[in-house]
């Protein structure tokens, strides 16, 4: 129970550091200078944070699986 406990610590820590990412990467330098029209720069995100959702659900569904496989067979 410890294991998991610190796995589910782990995948929340993930979580926030990843979603916070976006905030600071973009595609484009901030120079105003650069930049005559003014555009917004484009974040790089683009779904990353619902492809690491995806795996983490992915992977804890898997392990599960493992875990009752493994416990049925020693029965």
């Amino acid at each position: 129970m410890k294991r998991n406990s610190k796995f589910i610590l782990l995948a929340i820590a993930m979580f926030v550091f990843f979603n916070m990412m976006p905030a600071k990467g973009h595609a484009q330098d901030a120079v105003g200078d650069l930049d005559p029209q003014g555009d917004v720069d484009a974040p790089i995100d683009g779904g990353i944070s619902i492809l690491l959702a995806a795996g983490i659900s992915y992977g804890l569904a898997k392990r599960k699986a493992d875990k009752t496989e493994n416990e049925n067979s020693a029965l």
